[in-house]
C-alpha cells in the first residue's frame, strides 16, 4: 500500500489529506506548527469580547456540495444548516440575489439589455456592453476598492451586480454558483460552524483527522513569515481588511444571512453578515480602508443605518489583515507531486486558496492525479 506524504497549509492540502483519511489509507501531513491545521482564513478575532471569524462565516453549499458532503457526512464535523438568501444592497435598495429586472435601478443597465424575452448570456469580457454610462462608472468607482486596475476591479466585483436576466458564459465556480442562483434553479444554503467559528471547527477537524490514523507533524520550517509593517502614509496598492461588529435593536436583516453592499453612501462596506450564533441581533460588516485608516464609529452606525434602515450600536473593529490584488495564475500547479516506490509525496504552495470552492477544485485535481478517486 503506498504512503502519502502530505505538506502545506492551504485548505486545499487540509481537504487532500481529509479524503485520503476516509479511504483508510495511511498519511503523514506536516503543517506549519504555529498554526497547525488552522488555516489563515480560518482564524478568529477578538471584537469587543465576542469572538468572531476573519472574514469567512459560511461554507456555500451550492458552490462547494462535494466539500459539504466530506465535512458533514464523511467526516461527521459540527456544522449547522442555514437556508436564508444571501441579498444585494444597491442604490437604496435591499433586494435578492435572484431579483428579477423591474427590481433593480434602471438607469445603471442599458434598456434593451435590460429587458426581452431571452436571457442574456455573456462572458466578462462582453459585461460593459450592458452597462449604460452611469452604470460603468457606479461599478468602477465601487470595484476600486478591490483593485486600482479597472479590468480586475470589475471582474472581481461585477458579476455579483447582475439582474436575473443575465448569465455569466465562465467557468469560475463563482460566476456558476451565481448564475444557478440568478437563474433560480438552487437556494442559497450554507453550513456554519455550530460552534459559531471556522477556527473550533478546525481543531475538530484535526481531532477527527488523528481518530482515523492519520500522523499530524508540525514544522517549524514551514512557518510562514509576518507580512512586511505598512507605511503610515498608506499605500494606494494595498487594502486594510476590517471586521467590524454591531447589535442590532431593530434588526431589518434577519431574512437574510449574508448582504453584499454596492451603493456610494458606503464605498467602504464590502459586504455584512448576520452572524449565528446566540446573538442573532450581531452584524459583521467587512471593509477596506486605505492602510492607516480605521473606521469612524459614528460614520460607520450612520451607514449601517442607512442601510438597514435600523438603529445600529457600534461594538468595535479589528484589523485583520492587508490585502493586494494580484491576477489570478495560470501558469504555476498550486501543488507539486513526486512518485517513488512504495511512497507519493504531495506539497502545496503556501499561498494556496483560502476559498473553500476553489480548494476543494485543487484538492479534488490532485485525488485524482494520485488515483484515490
Amino acid at each position: 500500500m503506498t504512503k502519502f506524504i502530505v505538506e502545506g497549509g492551504p485548505l486545499s492540502a487540509s481537504i487532500f489529506a481529509s479524503h485520503l483519511a476516509i479511504r483508510g489509507l495511511e498519511i503523514e501531513m506536516m503543517v506549519p506548527d504555529s498554526r497547525g491545521l488552522l488555516v489563515p482564513g480560518w482564524k478568529a478575532v477578538s471584537v469587543a469580547g465576542h469572538v468572531i471569524n476573519n472574514g469567512y462565516h459560511a461554507l456555500e453549499v451550492g458552490r462547494a456540495p462535494e466539500l459539504g458532503s466530506l465535512l458533514t457526512f464523511d467526516l461527521n464535523l459540527p456544522l449547522s444548516v442555514d437556508a436564508r438568501p444571501m441579498g444585494i444592497w444597491i442604490r437604496g435598495q435591499l433586494i435578492s440575489l435572484d431579483a428579477n429586472p423591474e427590481f433593480w435601478p434602471s438607469e445603471l443597465f442599458k434598456a434593451d439589455a435590460m429587458y426581452g424575452t431571452e436571457k442574456k448570456h455573456l462572458t466578462l469580457a462582453a459585461l460593459k456592453e450592458v452597462l449604460s454610462e452611469e452604470g460603468a462608472a457606479f461599478f468602477g468607482f465601487l470595484g476600486s476598492r478591490y483593485s486600482d486596475s479597472a479590468s480586475v476591479a470589475l471582474g472581481q466585483f461585477l458579476p455579483w451586480f447582475l439582474p436575473s436576466v443575465f448569465t455569466i458564459d465562465s467557468d469560475d465556480e463563482g460566476d456558476v454558483y451565481r448564475n444557478l442562483v440568478r437563474s433560480g434553479a438552487i437556494k442559497s444554503t450554507r453550513l456554519f460552524p455550530s460552534s459559531g467559528i471556522f477556527e473550533q471547527l478546525s481543531k475538530d477537524l484535526e481531532a477527527e483527522l488523528r481518530a482515523r490514523g492519520m500522523r499530524i507533524t508540525n514544522n517549524p520550517t514551514m512557518n510562514e513569515p509576518l507580512p512586511p509593517a505598512e507605511k503610515a502614509d498608506g499605500d494606494a496598492g494595498k487594502r486594510d481588511f476590517y471586521c467590524s461588529l454591531f447589535e442590532l435593536s431593530d434588526n431589518r436583516f434577519g431574512s437574510f444571512a449574508e448582504i453584499i453592499v454596492a451603493d456610494e453612501i458606503a464605498p467602504e462596506l464590502s459586504r455584512v453578515s448576520i452572524l449565528p450564533g446566540p446573538i442573532p441581533s450581531l452584524l459583521l460588516c467587512e471593509s477596506y480602508h486605505l492602510p492607516g485608516t480605521r473606521p469612524n464609529p459614528e460614520e460607520w452606525v450612520n451607514q449601517i443605518e442607512a442601510v438597514g434602515a435600523c438603529k445600529a450600536n457600534f461594538l468595535g473593529s479589528e484589523l485583520t489583515r492587508t490585502m493586494k490584488m494580484k491576477a489570478k495564475p495560470t501558469d504555476v500547479s498550486p501543488y507539486a507531486l513526486v512518485a517513488s516506490e512504495g511512497v507519493t509525496e504531495v506539497k502545496f504552495l503556501p499561498q494556496g486558496p483560502i476559498n473553500m470552492a476553489k480548494a476543494s477544485a485543487i484538492a479534488r485535481r490532485a485525488l485524482k492525479e494520485v488515483g484515490a478517486i
